[in-house]
């Protein structure tokens, strides 16, 4: 984090920034295979709108009792906070879950209590406002003197809204707009996931890049100064073991 901040580059910060998020979401899960990811009664005490996977969820374990862990267990590996699915990733969620916390795989299960994402999600948020103020005060060239924006309350109240995943997008675009971040019907507020993926390659055709190799992809003019180009020498100085290679 402190060298992204020393940094003037924003997909350097942008992607340093999540997984650092993650940390506040994702806590006491591990990046790896480990006994702390292997889950059992698992249980959601708020509802979720619209969670049709979350009601199928609950007649499968009352159908099955305690086959549907076992079958959870079986078929997803303990690796993250799989066996838990999106939970983590749900600001608003209340939850709770038991994990093995045994270090001579004797499954040793202990209760986490009460997890509240909303609470998780405040730190968060809290910490990723310091560094966002900390980055434009060393990079003021990307700050808008223009704007003045206070009512981060707003912000964060809408972030950990109780809603499906389309309603909460819906409203962090109204959110922002009625703040006066962006404009109604500005582009930024639409979200394509291939949009830089579109400006670095000439031929780009969806299915086509899908692929996990791609043969034939053809730079555009811009290629060396597109923001894919520098997302992707961001990946390599992030993670160098990642297998993304230079090659001249």
């Amino acid at each position: 984090m402190k060298e992204a901040l020393d940094d003037g580059n924003l997909i350097k910060f942008g992607l340093t920034l999540h997984p650092y998020l993650d940390t506040f979401s994702h806590q006491s899960f591990s990046g790896i295979l480990s006994k702390v990811n292997d889950i059992k009664n698992c249980r959601v005490l708020s509802d979720i709108p619209g969670g049709l996977l979350n009601r199928l969820i609950k007649m499968l374990k009352y159908v099955s009792k305690d086959r549907f862990d076992r079958l959870l267990d079986s078929g997803v590996p303990a690796y993250g906070h799989g066996q838990v699915m999106v939970y983590p990733d749900l600001p608003f969620l209340r939850w709770s879950y038991e994990y093995d916390y045994s270090s001579e795989f004797r499954e040793g299960y202990r209760s986490t209590g009460i997890i509240e994402n909303s609470e998780r999600y405040r730190r968060a948020f809290s910490k990723f406002k310091e560094y966002l103020s900390d980055y434009l005060n060393r990079h003021p060239e990307y700050r808008d003197n223009e704007l003045s924006f206070k009512d981060f309350t707003a912000l964060f109240d809408t972030l950990t809204s109780k809603d499906t995943d389309k309603g909460r997008i819906r409203r962090r675009i109204e959110t922002m707009v009625k703040a006066g971040l962006f404009q109604k019907g500005d582009s930024a507020l639409s979200y394509d996931k291939d949009l830089w993926l579109k400006e670095a390659f000439r031929n780009y055709d969806k299915e086509k890049f899908n692929k996990r190799k791609v043969v034939g992809a053809l730079l555009a003019d811009n290629f060396a100064t597109s923001n894919w180009y520098h997302y992707y020498l961001t990946v390599i100085w992030y993670n160098p073991g990642s297998g993304f290679k230079m090659i001249n």
